[in-house]
C-alpha cells in the first residue's frame, strides 16, 4: 500500500472528487464523507493525507519528518492561499509579494486588504505549479511521482503558461472526472517497488518505536555466552540505517539490484556472530525458523556471488518479515507494519519477476541429482512443495535442505547455471524448516498464504505442510 499526500481543497462536491480521484483504491465498504474534515481524518486509515489549501500543502512538503511517510503526490491546480480560519503566514506572503503582485499597505488596512484579496486569487489559478516547481526544484522530489490533476479548464491553461514562461516541460495533467487519474492512482499504489520502501520504512519505525527492553532482542538468545550480545542501540542503530538505503524514486534496473545486494547485507549482517540455530527450550519453534533462515541469508551474501542476479522485490519483503520476527520478540499477531510487506506479494508482478513453478522445481530436483542422492533426498513435484528428507534409517530430518543449498552454492558454474532456481531456495527454506503444526497464529497463517500465492502460482491448495 502507497501513501498519497492530496493538496485539494474540495471546491465542488467532496464525495465525487474523492471518488473520481481515489476511488480505485479506497474499499467498497468505505462510506465518503460529504464533509472536508472528516475527508481529511478518515482518509488517513487508507494512507492519504489531506491538504486543503497551498499553505497547508507547502507546510506539510517542508516537513521531512511528515515527507517520510508519503510516497505519492496528488495537486489539484487551482487552491486558496490559506484555509478558511487561518491567515497567511510569512512565506505564503513572500510568494504573494515575489509571483502574484502582492504589496503590502501599513498606512491602509482597507487598501492591504484588497491588495491581499487580488494577489491571493492571483497565486489560486496556479497554486499547484508553485508547489510542483517547490518539490522537484528546491527539495529533490521525484517528478514522476507527481500527478496534477483540475477541473477548470481555464487552470489548464494557466499552469500550462506558467510551465512555458518557466521554459519547462509540463508534466501530465490529468482531469478528475477521467478514468485515467484513477488509472494512473491505482498503478502506482500497485508498484512492487514502492510497496516494499513503504513496507521497510513502517517496519523500522515500528521497530524504532516498540523497542524499549533488552529482553525483547530475540537475536540474543542465538548469540553464545562469550560474545557481545546486542544492546538496544545497536538495533535502533541497524533499522535507522536500514530504513535509509532504498531512495523514493526507483532507480534502473542494476542500481536498484546493487542497492538491493547492500539492504540484505545489511539487513543480516547482525547474524554473523551468531552459529548455526539449534532447538533450545528459549527459542520458539517460529524463531527458530525464522532465525535459520537469516543465518543462511547471511552466510549466502557473505560468502557467495548468488544474489549478484536480478532480485524481486518479495525477497527483501520475505527476509524482512523473517528479520523482524528472528531478531525480536513481538506478539503473535500480526501488525500493520508486517501487512504492508505482505502486500508486495500480491501487487500487480513488475513484469521482472519470474514466479517459482513446478517446472522451476523439476529442473532443480533433476540438477542437483548427485546432491539429492547423497542425502537421499525425496520430493513430491506433483504437490509442488518440497518434502522432508529422508535417510537410510528411515529418520525424517526437516533441517537438511539448507545444507543441500549450500553445497550448491559451493561450485560458481552451478551457481551462474541456476542462479535463479537457487535464489527460490530462500523461499523454499521456510517449507522445509516449518512445522506447520507448531505455525498457526495469525502471522503465520497470513504469511502462508501470501508465500503459497507467490511461490505456488498453480497450486490450489493453501496447506502448504510438509
Amino acid at each position: 500500500m502507497s501513501h498519497f499526500l492530496w493538496v485539494e481543497d474540495f471546491e465542488n462536491n467532496p464525495q465525487a472528487t474523492t471518488h473520481d480521484v481515489f476511488g480505485s483504491i479506497l474499499p467498497d465498504t468505505y462510506a465518503i464523507p460529504d464533509s472536508r474534515h472528516q475527508l481529511k481524518r478518515t482518509l488517513r486509515d487508507y494512507g492519504i493525507q489531506v491538504a486543503l489549501s497551498f499553505q497547508d500543502g507547502r507546510q506539510f512538503i517542508e516537513s521531512p519528518a511528515r515527507m517520510r511517510d508519503i510516497d505519492y503526490i496528488v495537486l489539484d491546480i487551482d487552491l486558496p492561499a490559506c484555509s478558511e480560519g487561518d491567515t497567511e503566514d510569512s512565506k505564503t506572503l513572500k510568494y504573494l509579494q515575489d509571483w502574484h503582485g502582492y504589496q503590502p499597505d501599513d498606512t491602509d488596512a482597507s487598501a492591504d486588504e484588497l491588495n491581499l484579496k487580488k494577489a491571493s486569487f492571483s497565486l489560486k489559478k496556479i497554486a499547484g505549479y508553485h508547489l510542483y516547481i517547490q518539490l522537484v526544484m528546491e527539495l529533490g522530489f521525484p517528478r514522476e511521482h507527481i500527478l496534477i490533476c483540475s477541473n477548470h479548464g481555464e487552470n489548464l491553461l494557466s499552469i500550462q503558461q506558467a510551465f512555458h514562461g518557466a521554459k519547462m516541460v509540463a508534466p501530465i495533467i490529468y482531469t478528475k472526472s477521467d478514468s485515467s487519474i484513477r488509472n494512473a492512482i491505482l498503478e502506482c499504489n500497485h508498484n512492487p517497488y514502492t510497496a516494499l520502501r513503504r513496507g521497510i520504512i513502517a517496519s523500522c519505525q515500528w521497530v524504532l518505536d516498540w523497542l524499549h527492553d533488552d529482553d525483547q532482542i530475540a537475536i540474543n538468545r542465538f548469540i553464545e555466552d562469550h560474545n557481545r550480545h546486542y544492546c538496544q542501540d545497536d538495533i535502533r542503530l541497524i533499522f535507522e540505517s536500514l530504513q535509509e538505503i532504498l531512495p523514493r524514486r526507483e532507480p534502473e534496473p542494476e542500481i536498484k539490484y546493487a542497492l538491493f545486494r547492500q539492504f540484505i547485507r545489511a539487513l543480516s549482517h547482525a547474524w554473523e556472530i551468531t552459529p548455526w540455530p539449534k532447538e533450545k527450550p528459549e527459542r520458539p519453534a517460529a524463531m527458530l525458523l525464522n532465525a535459520r533462515i537469516l543465518k543462511t541469508c547471511r552466510n549466502w551474501s557473505a560468502h557467495g556471488k548468488i544474489f549478484n542476479q536480478a532480485l524481486p522485490e518479495t525477497l527483501l519483503a520475505y527476509l524482512m518479515l523473517m528479520n523482524l520476527r528472528a531478531m525480536l520478540a513481538p506478539e503473535t499477531s500480526i501488525m500493520l507494519h508486517e501487512r504492508v510487506l505482505l502486500c508486495v506479494f500480491t501487487v500487480t508482478p513488475s513484469g521482472k519477476e519470474t514466479r517459482l513453478n513446478s517446472k522451476h522445481e523439476e529442473k532443480l530436483r533433476k540438477t542437483l541429482a548427485s546432491l539429492i542422492k547423497k542425502y537421499n533426498y525425496s520430493k513430491n513435484v506433483t504437490q509442488q512443495i518440497p518434502t522432508a528428507i529422508t535417510f537410510d534409517n528411515g529418520y525424517q530430518k526437516k533441517h537438511e535442505f539448507d545444507r543441500l543449498l549450500n553445497e550448491c552454492l559451493n561450485d560458481p558454474i552451478f551457481i551462474e547455471t541456476y542462479a535463479e532456481e537457487l535464489l527460490r531456495g530462500l523461499f523454499l527454506l521456510y517449507w522445509t524448516l516449518s512445522n506447520s503444526k507448531a505455525e498457526q497464529d495469525e502471522f503465520h497463517t497470513e504469511l502462508d498464504r501470501a508465500l503459497n500465492q507467490w511461490c505456488f502460482p498453480h497450486s490450489t491448495s493453501t496447506d502448504i505442510s510438509v
